[in-house]
């Protein structure tokens, strides 16, 4: 028989990602950045996931001190690439 641990459904990236900020900025550790990847954290590829864009908003709001960097493994240009992330809502 499948284990109770089976029945839970995995952390959707939206989920997991606001919650993860979440925790930062309650926290008193030290944080000067933080690195995210793009696609599967922030977006699928074409749509941003909505908790994850307040999460960031919040994120600069109340802990404007802390460096996001994103990732990306994508063939584009860095160019092409911000200019799809401001597409999607995410600013700079």
């Amino acid at each position: 028989p499948p284990s109770p641990r089976n029945n839970v459904p995995p952390l959707s990236p939206p989920t997991s990602i606001h919650r993860s900020l979440r925790t930062i900025l309650h926290s008193t550790s030290p944080y000067s950045a933080l690195l995210l990847d793009q696609v599967g954290t922030l977006h699928d590829g074409r749509t941003p996931y909505p908790s994850a864009l307040a999460a960031l908003e919040t994120l600069r709001r109340e802990r404007p001190e802390i460096r996001v960097l994103l990732l990306s493994n994508s063939s584009r240009s860095k160019g092409e690439c911000l200019g799809k992330m401001a597409k999607m809502g995410f600013g700079r």
